[in-house]
């Protein structure tokens, strides 16, 4: 039999092929580990790269259906405008002395080149979607067909802002404090929780004759005028004037003493003078966030009036409120020095606790009305706080470092508390015995100031720290409440240069204590 070339060729494959399987096979029984793992890796490598692609694809496909969505809604796509980061020079040659903390020698300049937060960008979007829209009106639709047209837009509208406030609600940080809690506390439980904190008819008529006062001298244009409240006056002008920059701060308190009792610009008695309140913090705020002029201590008057519109917000439920709250935050958030917390100016490099207590109860009341707070910023602030905190038992807390200072320990103890810190902890447990050695007593210069805070947190610490704290909270304040005159509803004799307008709605928010806000420890 002849063999030929091309049977011998295939013979001779086969033959060597059959014989790499079975140097394969011994091999791959030697080193079996070794295979198992690089088809492991390859398996693995894989499907890693199979869902980055799907996550782009998805990511692409999701851009392209938000964007669809919006140009259906009619929001604008173009990206909105860079705002400028220097702050106005707008400071009178001699500073005035501060209403709120002790004035330092020297005022510190603005940082150069700025660097904000760059954790901000879904607060900016959500900026961004809250403007407003102009919607076709029923006169300009021409057909049935059209009107229904005009109906689908409005819903989507609808819908998509229902879908970002579920988004924002996601990154909320507040857990006993949010917003249905605290209207709640203010309204149908305001009766049992005055009860149960130790207050009573004596002290919501106090309540009741300090926001009448405030009524009284509102100025026309919906400020509460710090040094000109007085021409309000229609008997004998009252004393007490303030500071002329403060109006922003003063307007924002006495907007926070209206609310804090349950008053809203929806109904009631004083739903007037909250609407115009609230309309001239929003008609002083300046393109870039910040509520009135840039003045040395502006910081002060931003973050009280950032906190009167969050408020305001989460009381009134009006769009336009939360379009200005989120100006006003994103301001503070922007000012924080990096890594550390607040002073006068945004971004100065510089820091102290009182302009810090203030920037936080914002950021606070931010939250509490659904406006997201990076986490970051909390934990810097925190940073700060534990900075100028005196070690052992004793944790004072100083204004620009450890000092024995009462009203900044009252001011590090409620935001500690606010911001989720431990009633057993050793820092809250020892400055409430601090607090507790000071309670509020009438002498010629009274630190309103102190007394608000320690209110907070004593009222938050509960009854081992709150029974003795209250009694002498409504003796000093039911006692020497002024009760006639055009003076009548008010009080004075304050320990810094904020003005009868201040002192009084420092007074009537101390008297709010117990249903102002939730008490977060429960089981005190």
């Amino acid at each position: 039999m002849t063999v030929t070339n091309s049977s011998l060729n295939s013979f001779m494959e086969r033959k060597m092929f059959d014989k790499f399987l079975d140097i394969f096979a011994r091999h791959y029984q030697r080193n079996r580990k070794v295979y198992n793992s690089i088809v492991f890796s390859f398996l693995l490598h894989g499907f890693v790269m199979l869902l980055l692609c799907l996550r782009v694809w998805d990511f692409s496909l999701k851009n392209e259906t938000e964007n669809f969505v919006n140009i259906e809604i009619g929001f604008s796509q173009e990206p909105q405008s860079k705002q400028p980061e220097s702050i106005e020079e707008n400071s009178p040659k001699e500073q005035p002395e501060l209403p709120w903390s002790p004035m330092p020698s020297e005022m510190q300049k603005t940082a150069e080149n700025p660097k904000p937060f760059s954790d901000l960008e879904k607060l900016r979007e959500d900026l961004i979607h809250l403007q407003e829209n102009e919607m076709p009106t029923s006169d300009s639709l021409s057909s049935e067909k059209e009107k229904s047209q005009d109906l689908d837009k409005k819903e989507q509208e609808i819908e998509k802002q229902l879908l970002q406030r579920e988004k924002i609600r996601s990154f909320l940080l507040s857990e006993g404090m949010e917003s249905k809690k605290i209207q709640e506390s203010r309204g149908q439980n305001r009766k049992q929780l005055l009860r149960e904190g130790g207050g009573g008819k004596n002290t919501e008529n106090a309540v009741y004759a300090g926001l009448d006062w405030l009524y009284r001298h509102q100025s026309p244009n919906g400020s509460w005028d710090a040094d000109n409240f007085m021409s309000c006056c229609k008997d004998s002008p009252c004393s007490g004037a303030g500071l002329d920059w403060a109006d922003p701060a003063t307007t924002g308190l006495a907007l926070l003493a209206f609310l804090g009792s349950g008053y809203t610009n929806k109904e009631g008695k004083y739903k007037e003078a909250i609407s115009r309140g609230l309309e001239y913090l929003i008609s002083i705020q300046q393109e870039n966030g910040c509520y009135g002029k840039a003045y040395p201590q502006h910081m002060y008057n931003h973050s009280i009036a950032t906190f009167a519109i969050c408020e305001g917000y989460m009381m009134c439920h009006d769009i336009k409120f939360r379009k200005s709250a989120i100006k006003g935050v994103l301001y503070i958030l922007e000012g924080q020095n990096p890594g550390m917390a607040w002073r006068y100016t945004p971004l100065c490099r510089d820091n102290d606790t009182s302009v810090t207590g203030w920037c936080l109860l914002a950021l606070k009341a931010a939250m509490s009305a659904e406006i997201q707070v990076p986490l970051k910023s909390i934990e810097s602030s925190k940073v700060w706080l534990d900075q100028v905190t005196m070690k052992g038992e004793e944790p004072w807390v100083g204004y620009t470092s450890p000092d024995k200072n009462y009203t900044m320990t009252a001011v590090g103890t409620i935001c500690r508390i606010f911001f989720h810190t431990s009633r057993d902890t050793p820092v809250i447990l020892g400055s409430g015995k601090l607090l507790y050695n000071n309670p509020p007593a009438w002498s010629s210069q009274n630190d309103y100031y102190y007394w608000y805070y320690g209110t907070l947190a004593m009222y938050q610490l509960g009854k081992s720290y709150w029974n003795t704290w209250n009694q002498n909270l409504i003796k000093t304040l039911i006692l020497h409440q002024e009760k006639t005159g055009c003076l009548k509803g008010s009080w004075g004799q304050g320990r810094f240069s904020g003005g009868r307008v201040y002192w009084t709605s420092m007074a009537i928010l101390c008297l709010e204590v117990y249903y102002r806000y939730p008490r977060i420890f429960k089981s005190h």
